[in-house]
């Protein structure tokens, strides 16, 4: 049975999409902005980085990303519809981005991205200061929530392109 369209249902579907990505920055301070594209259904996952990224730093970040991504995705047994990673230079500071197919992506892939990316920036990764640590078990309830969050947008169909970007402790959620 085919669900109305009424506003309602609209507006919620747009809520849950906006709050999958208040709760990936909020779990996930390391991020600079989470963007859901509606045309590829896939989510970008931006990171600033200070300073300028060289070609040869970007290589090899990019190598070891590909490399986690293929061994995680081998053993989950799923083959990536899209996935891309770029960088934009913006002054003194770097875009590192990381974008995936939403069908595909899971929370514990999430983590991996967010993990490597620390990884391999350390202290040049700009972090959100505001944030404050939450404790384990938190962390591990935010993680369960996305992932549910992440299920549930996959079997929807979401008519917006949304951006949200934090700044100074909050996050903003932008209809692009």
């Amino acid at each position: 049975m085919k669900r109305p369209r009424d506003d309602a249902w609209l507006k919620d579907r747009a809520s849950r999409s906006a709050g999958l990505l208040i709760s990936i920055l909020t779990r996930y301070p390391e991020l600079a902005s989470v963007r859901f594209e509606t045309r590829t259904r896939a989510l970008r996952f931006t990171f600033l980085v200070s300073g300028h990224l060289d070609r040869a730093s970007m290589h090899h970040v990019r190598e070891q990303v590909t490399t986690s991504l293929e061994a995680l995705c081998a053993l989950e047994g799923k083959l990536p519809q899209a996935f891309w990673i770029g960088r934009s230079t913006y002054g003194h500071l770097t875009a590192f981005e990381i974008v995936r197919d939403l069908n595909t992506l899971s929370q514990e892939e999430i983590s991996l991205l967010i993990e490597l990316v620390k990884d391999e920036f350390h202290a040049t990764l700009v972090r959100d200061d505001v944030a404050y640590p939450s404790p384990d078990d938190e962390l591990a309830e935010q993680e369960e929530i996305i992932g549910e969050m992440l299920e549930d947008l996959k079997g929807s169909r979401q008519d917006r392109n949304l951006i949200a970007v934090r700044e100074e402790g909050r996050v903003f959620v932008y209809n692009k």
